[in-house]
């Protein structure tokens, strides 16, 4: 379904990617971890074509992703299929807009998406806050609405930057177990971008190391907590008290 194949991205003197490749298949959940600067948030800009590759590239069921093909109509379709959901909900979320409305926007460009009540329901909002403006939500209720907005035009893989690390420790938990109703539920594939092992570990099935823009290791996720093979993998895993791993 996804496909990144030889991505690199170079930034004046600095290589943040070095032929990066992997793939996503329809339902699967796969985690990119690294260090912080390891290139996961450029391959996830690279996935929703917001970032242009230095070379290489990405596809999605076939199709190579390039901003000139925007307006097409298989792009539009990739448009409507890969969704972000972010790492600061408060910065995503239009502060002049009710919380309803930043939700709705995705149906105006997607035919047949989901109703702002449908997509709070599912994300286990109240519908009232739809008239609420982002301010006065708590920062987990703004990452619920964030994840609302993504599921508006019905994707098929959601790009997860960080998307619990501006939480605190009990609503990250809760986003997690969302996370992990939604796949059940859903059948959704997942790109989840953390340093944190615990999350992936909880959320995904497959996990990618990232060291310096470089993939040192792919493995299911059973394999990489219990064997890690790389240096970085070890040093990771021996930093992080993992406590269960495979999604929910």
């Amino acid at each position: 379904m996804l496909r990144v194949d030889g991505l690199s991205k170079v930034y004046g003197r600095r290589t943040a990617l070095d032929d990066v490749t992997f793939g996503i298949a329809p339902g699967e959940t796969v985690g990119l971890v690294g260090a912080s600067g390891a290139g996961k948030s450029t391959i996830g800009r690279c996935v929703l074509g917001q970032e242009r590759p230095t070379s290489g590239g990405v596809s999605w069921n076939d199709l190579p992703i390039r901003r000139s093909l925007w307006r097409t109509g298989r792009e539009r379709r990739w448009r409507r299929d890969v969704q972000l959901v972010p790492q600061d909900p408060r910065a995503a979320l239009d502060p002049r807009w009710t919380v309803g409305r930043s939700v709705a926007e995705p149906a105006r460009n997607f035919p047949g998406s989901r109703s702002v009540l449908e997509t709070f329901e599912l994300v286990g909002l109240d519908p009232a806050l739809r008239h609420r403006y982002p301010h006065e939500l708590s920062t987990g209720q703004c990452q619920r609405a964030c994840i609302a907005r993504a599921l508006t035009p019905r994707p098929k893989l959601l790009v997860l930057d960080e998307p619990l690390s501006a939480l605190d420790l009990p609503v990250q938990a809760q986003i997690r177990d969302l996370l992990a109703e939604l796949h059940r539920a859903d059948g959704l594939s997942y790109l989840f971008i953390s340093h944190d092992l615990v999350a992936v570990a909880a959320l995904c099935a497959r996990v990618i190391v990232l060291e310096r823009g470089r993939i040192v290791e792919e493995a299911a996720t059973a394999d990489l907590l219990t064997a890690p093979t790389h240096p970085h993998s070890k040093a990771l895993v021996a930093d992080t008290p993992v406590l269960r791993y495979g999604p929910a």
